[in-house]
């Protein structure tokens, strides 16, 4: 009996020690401030040092690393996954745009597990915010820093996000340079055909929680 105990005493601190270090998602055990991950900066990282990683990182998927064939605007595009112990949730789909041979971008998407309240705790309150009512796109921006994050709403959805809360799901987190932002918008990174300009002037500045129409309506920011 005692040896049965002191086995199962064994086994418990065995799967502490393996999984203290491990992330539950991709905003736990953050080893550098956002917008850089894992390591990589973007506007810094190079498409060599990114690609070496990728191939090294035990918290990425061996052998789901993929380069698009074709480019996306200007844009180059590594297709990755991370392992399971960090996207138990369900399909995802990440990715890293280079830009003249560094990465420009960082994209995590869909089933995150990751809430609006634990995105601000990390990120801070967001500098803008930007609804987008053609295409139930609602976008958190820390533009100074290179961070935007935020919920892709189909129509079906709508009903459940006409008010955000804390525990609010989003479903996407962008890392990117802020100095390539234009490019990004140019090429609708974040959900909206707008060029800059009317980015700045649609948006709005972050009012808390609430009814998104009210508080976020697209193209009536003061």
């Amino acid at each position: 009996m005692r040896k049965t105990v002191l086995l199962i005493i064994i086994s418990f601190l065995l799967i502490g020690c393996v999984s203290s270090g491990t992330p539950v998602t991709i905003l736990d055990d953050l080893v550098c401030d956002p917008p850089c991950w894992q390591g990589v900066i973007p506007g810094k990282t190079s498409e060599e040092e990114v690609l070496r990683f990728l191939s090294e990182s035990p918290i990425i998927e061996n052998g789901l690393i993929i380069r698009q064939d074709t480019k996306f605007g200007e844009f180059e595009i590594i297709h990755f996954e991370l392992n399971k112990t960090i996207d138990p949730n369900g399909p995802t789909s990440h990715r890293i745009f280079l830009l003249d041979g560094k990465v420009a971008q960082i994209v995590f998407e869909w089933n995150l597990g990751v809430s609006l309240e634990q995105a601000i705790s990390v990120f801070g309150n967001p500098e803008r915010v930007i609804y987008e009512n053609n295409t139930f796109h609602l976008v958190f921006f820390n533009h100074s820093r290179g961070i935007a994050y935020g919920h892709n709403m189909e129509v079906k959805f709508f009903a459940k996000w006409k008010a955000i809360h804390p525990n609010s799901i989003i479903d996407f987190i962008d890392f990117y340079d802020p100095l390539v932002f234009s490019k990004l918008m140019d090429v609708n990174m974040f959900g909206y055909a707008i060029d800059v300009e009317s980015f700045e002037r649609e948006s709005h500045p972050w009012k808390g929680y609430g009814n998104i129409l009210s508080l976020y309506p697209r193209g009536k920011s003061p």
